[in-house]
């Protein structure tokens, strides 16, 4: 089974790849514990970018819209909605 962070990583890079196709500056924030995966140059302003992992099912794309803390030692929650 392939670790949960490749899979990420793989869909961030497809994210990007798309992203830079359509003509954006794509930019990187420093660190894991940000609360976006990229930034995006519009013309004078910038947005942020939030990458999920998406499987598609019966012509869906279905994705996790939660958050997981279960990684964190002792958790009061282990999902977010």
């Amino acid at each position: 089974m392939e670790h949960p962070k490749a899979v990420g990583d793989r869909s961030t890079l497809a994210v990007m790849l798309a992203l830079q196709r359509a003509g954006y500056v794509v930019l990187m924030p420093f660190g894991e514990n940000t609360r976006y995966d990229l930034v995006i140059e519009k013309g004078t302003s910038f947005a942020r970018v939030q990458c999920k992992t998406g499987r598609l099912r019966g012509g869906a794309v279905m994705f996790a819209a939660c958050s997981s803390y279960a990684h964190h030692s002792n958790p009061s929650l282990t999902r977010r909605d």
